[in-house]
């Protein structure tokens, strides 16, 4: 299967997990075309002052890998700064949070996986 980019769906999602502002989601992967792996697979567009909140993840896990920029996060509590690259990933009955700090947007690409 190939996907050519004006045939991605990107879907503004508002406030997330009780965040602040609105994310773009582009989907790379439809939850069908996951099918039983997980539920999401993502470029998110975080523009400054954007964030995800602070929640939790059972019977699955999410990455987030960096593409570009930098994010604070937090991970089980502890607070971070991720930088281009770098990946965080948050396991079942673990939590955490991004929010962009910073003067400029990040891409951060999303996979939430179901624990196997």
């Amino acid at each position: 299967m190939i996907k050519r980019k004006e045939e991605l769906i990107v879907e503004p999602r508002s406030e997330i997990r009780g965040g602040n502002g609105v994310i773009p989601f582009t989907h790379l992967l439809s939850a069908d075309e996951i099918g039983k792996a997980g539920r999401t697979y993502a470029l998110m567009t975080i523009e400054p002052g954007c964030s995800i909140g602070e929640h939790d993840h059972q019977g699955e896990a999410e990455v987030y890998w960096v593409l570009d920029g930098d994010i604070h996060c937090t991970d089980d509590g502890a607070e971070e700064m991720l930088h281009a690259g770098d990946v965080m990933y948050t396991s079942s009955g673990h939590r955490h949070s991004i929010e962009n700090l910073g003067d400029k947007t990040v891409n951060v690409l999303a996979l939430i996986i179901k624990n196997v």
